[in-house]
């Protein structure tokens, strides 16, 4: 896989990369964000990969990001995430919609006998046989400037799972269970999901009166 030598792309960057896209029939995606002090997440990174290149958007500094909600919008090209359910809802609060025909390789990896949770780590390790370092997981992703190190974790997000894809998609077939991927995936494409209002949320927290004591 071809990596950018400056793999922080730009606005004009993005309609370029994008428009790219359509020459594949499968992109990889995966994003980097922080919800500690807020409800809604906080997107940070976007990265995407095709089967020859890997890209990072930074989400704070791109301000044009109408090419790829386009993009993710395009029913010809597989849109592949690992374990994508905040994914989906960060999309979703950017773009007031969902993106079309996706793959879950975590649900995929799970009808092929693997953990039902696997995680992104054991995923490469069980099918590329590396291991890769995911030190910056809980790192503050809106944190400027982004260093050599944290590009590189981010980029592995989606470079291994542009490589694992095709290996999933095959042992699938031999299984019979392609469709079964895509039966269980599309049921993350349900808006309700993702349609959260803050002024809500206090409804959904239940207080136990027996547990509940004053301070006065």
């Amino acid at each position: 896989m071809k990596l950018f030598k400056k793999p922080l792309i730009t606005d004009k960057e993005v309609s370029e990369f994008c428009k790219n896209c359509n020459d594949f029939d499968y992109i990889t995606i995966d994003t980097e964000f922080v919800r500690e002090k807020t409800f809604f997440a906080k997107l940070c990174l976007i990265q995407i990969a095709t089967r020859d290149e890997a890209i990072i958007i930074d989400a704070i500094k791109v301000k044009n990001l109408q090419p790829l909600s386009e993009l993710l919008l395009n029913e010809e090209i597989v849109k592949v995430f690992h374990a994508p359910r905040q994914d989906l809802e960060i999309f979703y609060n950017l773009f007031k919609t969902l993106p079309v025909n996706i793959f879950d390789t975590q649900l995929a990896s799970s009808l092929l006998g693997l953990d039902e949770q696997l995680s992104y780590e054991k995923l490469v390790f069980n099918f590329c046989k590396i291991s890769i370092n995911k030190n910056f997981q809980k790192l503050d992703w809106s944190l400027r400037p982004l260093n050599e190190k944290q590009i590189n974790y981010a980029l592995n997000d989606v470079q291994y799972l542009s490589i694992i894809y095709p290996m999933i998609i095959e042992k699938l077939k031999l299984n019979n269970r392609l469709d079964w991927v895509y039966e269980e995936t599309n049921k993350l494409l349900n808006l309700k999901l993702y349609q959260n209002d803050p002024k809500e949320s206090w409804k959904k927290i239940k207080f136990n009166d027996k547990k509940f004591y004053s301070l006065q």
